[in-house]
């Protein structure tokens, strides 16, 4: 999967200043008033490019790759340590508590962890299928950069609610450039996806992991994304379902006599 995706990358970068081109050629720029503003903007991204261009390159790039290579190994390290030692962490945790609120813990954690997995499993499982429903009819009707584009898709796709249409945007964007009705296709094939995601997928994959409402969902989809950014939407469900697992156990057993 990997040398087509990186392939198609590539092509597709090379081919973004023809597009570009192609677009102040055409009416598009015109019919809004938008020749001065296109070119500021290309006086501007060539201006950023000279920049950068300036910036030692050897020096990012060491760092960039021995941050990349630390935070991978501290996340392998902790894998691993979690994947050894977890459950022993748990049930000490649980004894600490004493006999009334051990069983009570276990419960609760065993809860948290089945939901988050199968969350996570879930999402991996749907973005699979948003960047195959999407790469299928872009290599049908032969529209190019389509395992980058699709790939892109599935990517975002991880994103709660609004992930499938962000990155539906470069797939009809490319789709237009190639043949109006292309891009259409492409804009119905995408708006087909979305309803049959958000109406037969969604609830099937997480019929038993994340029990929370869709108008709940979206609320906190938005307010962790406001604070944490792309991080934060991806992490607000499980977080939210792990707090609603929480609560449920509270009010769902008493708390036991002081002694």
């Amino acid at each position: 999967m990997i040398p087509p995706v990186v392939d198609g990358a590539q092509a597709l970068l090379d081919a973004v200043p023809d597009y570009a081109e192609r677009l102040e050629d055409s009416g598009a720029i015109q019919s809004v008033n938008g020749e001065g503003a296109a070119e500021s903007a290309e006086d501007a991204t060539q201006q950023i490019a000279n920049f950068f261009s300036g910036i030692d390159s050897i020096l990012d790039t060491i760092g960039a790759f021995a941050s990349g290579a630390f935070a991978g190994f501290m996340i392998f390290v902790m894998t691993i340590y979690f994947m050894i030692y977890g459950r022993d962490i748990r049930r000490g945790i649980a004894r600490r508590l004493g006999p009334g609120r051990e069983e009570r813990f276990l419960v609760t954690t065993k809860r948290i962890y089945d939901a988050t997995r199968g969350y996570w499993y879930g999402k991996f499982v749907i973005a699979v299928i948003a960047g195959l429903f999407v790469y299928v009819p872009m290599v049908l009707l032969d529209i190019p950069y389509a395992a980058p584009l699709a790939f892109n898709v599935a990517i975002t796709d991880l994103i709660p609610n609004i992930g499938a249409t962000i990155g539906a945007i470069p797939v009809v964007g490319v789709a237009l450039f190639e043949d109006w009705w292309k891009g259409v296709i492409m804009v119905v094939v995408i708006v087909v996806y979305q309803q049959l995601e958000n109406s037969v997928i969604t609830p099937k994959v997480f019929e038993k992991a994340i029990d929370l409402h869709p108008f709940l969902s979206f609320v906190v989809v938005l307010f962790f994304g406001a604070l944490f950014g792309v991080i934060g939407t991806l992490l607000a469900l499980p977080i939210t379902a792990a707090i609603k697992i929480v609560l449920e156990e509270l009010r769902r057993r008493p708390q036991p006599a002081a002694p």
